[in-house]
């Protein structure tokens, strides 16, 4: 299937500096109401791009309503996606708020984040990888790091939920281009690196069924993950950065 998709630059991530009393990426659990349990989250993963920011976006605001509703009939049109929508309705969060963030997307207690300096076409994919997480917190998927039985299973319980994220989000996006292939799609990170590989393992992806898309995600992002790429806030692996905040937070137990 050709499609058009825009290439916005390598594979990297944009976090936010804010810190994560709450939540995980790149870059999300319950509050954490542990004194150490304050290590900034990094983002969903996203590619390297600029552009200007919007003052009169004010960081902490509610963004316009127009925009979120805009964001949710976006995210409606991936059957994938809008289970998300489903799952977090049934769950009684569907009144969600989205702010504005002065750098990078993410989730937080609750709320999703978009970045004031990106521009709706970037925002669709974010907003499908924080409805992930969003929907992660209101189901309790989110491992505690003061509570996690052991080190491994806190790191491997935020990758899950990382990679199951950006894996949706794939699904997402290539549900949304089976409905329009002619319309302009703003690549995140990593997702035309994935088309490629997904044409070279598969003889007909036209007739690929989103379990098994998402399935085949997973497996290629837990590569990229643990290979290829960091976080931009610590410049850490993945792993390392979610072991090295357990070890800070239980150093002492």
């Amino acid at each position: 299937m050709k499609t058009k998709r825009k290439r916005a630059g390598s594979s990297a991530h944009d976090k936010p500096a804010e810190s994560a009393t709450a939540l995980a990426p790149g870059k999300r659990t319950r509050v954490q109401a542990h004194p150490k349990a304050s290590r900034p989250e990094p983002n969903s993963p996203e590619p390297d791009e600029e552009s200007d920011e919007d003052e009169e976006r004010t960081v902490g605001d509610r963004v316009p309503d127009e925009v979120r509703d805009r964001l949710i009939e976006e995210a409606r049109r991936s059957d994938r996606v809008s289970s998300l929508l489903d799952e977090i309705e049934e769950e009684d969060g569907d009144d969600f708020a989205v702010k504005w963030s002065g750098q990078g997307n993410f989730h937080r207690s609750g709320e999703i984040h978009l970045d004031r300096n990106r521009d709706f076409d970037r925002w669709v994919p974010s907003f499908m990888h924080e409805l992930s997480h969003l929907a992660d917190y209101h189901a309790d998927r989110e491992p505690d790091v003061a509570s996690e039985e052991s080190r491994e299973d806190f790191v491997n319980a935020k990758m899950e939920n990382e990679i199951r994220a950006q894996a949706i989000t794939y699904v997402g996006l290539i549900e949304r281009e089976r409905e329009n292939p002619d319309e302009d799609v703003s690549s995140p990170a990593g997702y035309d690196e994935f088309r490629e590989h997904l044409d070279d393992e598969e003889d007909d992806t036209d007739s690929l069924s989103a379990d098994r898309i998402e399935e085949l995600a997973k497996d290629w992002l837990e590569n990229k993950y643990k290979d290829d790429w960091t976080t931009s806030n610590t410049n850490e692996n993945y792993y390392d950065y979610w072991g090295n905040y357990w070890d800070d937070v239980n150093e002492d137990d």
